[in-house]
């Protein structure tokens, strides 16, 4: 198919896909026949300007018009699209939302902010890692654990039962965080 034909089925189908619409916008109802026959319109109407697309593909220079209607050879950066015209040089809302600044912020208020009872401040897989890899799968040792660090009284006490008890690397990550959450409760809380 060549330009000028293509350019007539366009312009076919908009037509039709328009007479359709209009059709809509007088009938109260739509029925299920009609909105199928614009669909399919519109589908066609799509697959030609593929077929357009794919026959012209975008050149880096092209002729395009002056203000006299004289054509004129410009680079394709100095073309300006719809796009251009409705960009924006602010920051979106996504992008003001998602500082990271703001969320090292909240992570370190987060971090630093008591906790009651150290059994509830472990999420649920946290809770199955440190059984997993901290205390060989055996639940109940978790739990009877987790009970001796909320009920001693002081940061030392915690980490000499820790040490007495378990033959753990205290410096691990894994450790790390249930250190932190042992000195949010007995340090930030008690203030000592």
């Amino acid at each position: 198919m060549d330009y000028k034909n293509t350019l007539e089925a366009i312009l076919g189908n908009v037509e039709e896909i328009k007479v359709i619409l209009t059709g809509f916008a007088s009938d109260k109802k739509i029925h299920a026949i009609e909105m199928d026959l614009a669909l399919e319109k519109v589908r066609n109407l799509y697959d030609i300007m593929l077929m357009l697309k794919q026959t012209y593909p975008e050149e880096k220079k092209g002729p395009v018009k002056n203000s006299e209607g004289a054509k004129e050879n410009i680079p394709a950066d100095d073309i300006k699209t719809v796009s251009d015209r409705f960009k924006s040089h602010t920051a979106s809302i996504h992008d003001s939302l998602t500082r990271s600044q703001q969320y090292e912020e909240l992570s370190e208020k987060l971090k630093s902010k008591p906790i009651l009872d150290i059994g509830n401040a472990i999420g649920v897989n946290d809770k199955f890692i440190f059984i997993k890899e901290l205390f060989n799968g055996d639940a109940n040792m978790y739990r009877n654990t987790i009970e001796v660090l909320n009920n001693v009284t002081n940061f030392n006490d915690a980490y000499n039962y820790l040490i007495g008890n378990f033959d753990w690397d205290m410096d691990s990550p894994l450790v790390q965080i249930l250190l932190d959450l042992i000195r949010r409760k007995l340090i930030i809380n008690k203030n000592e």
